[in-house]
């Protein structure tokens, strides 16, 4: 009789395993997989929701820069505030 006759009893498809945890290999490499995914989706996703410049961030900004002057600045300010 063959090894893997005396290993397989009716019916089995697999081998059980070197430590013996048959179906269990399966299960866990599956929770491994969708752990593995979930992190690098997290990882990604993450670097995408970075705080976005909002108008009056780029009016002081352009303020700061000199592009406009002060009085450019509280008339545009004026117009986003309303």
């Amino acid at each position: 009789m063959a090894y893997t006759q005396l290993i397989l009893s009716p019916g089995m498809r697999h081998a059980p395993g070197i430590w013996g945890f048959g179906i269990l290999h399966g299960l866990i490499a599956n929770i491994i997989v969708i752990i593995a995914l979930a992190i690098i989706l997290y990882w990604l996703l993450k670097g995408s929701r970075k705080k976005s410049e909002t108008a009056n961030d780029a009016l002081k900004m352009r303020l700061a820069r000199g592009d406009i002057d002060e009085e450019e600045y509280k008339r545009i300010k004026k117009l986003l505030e309303e």
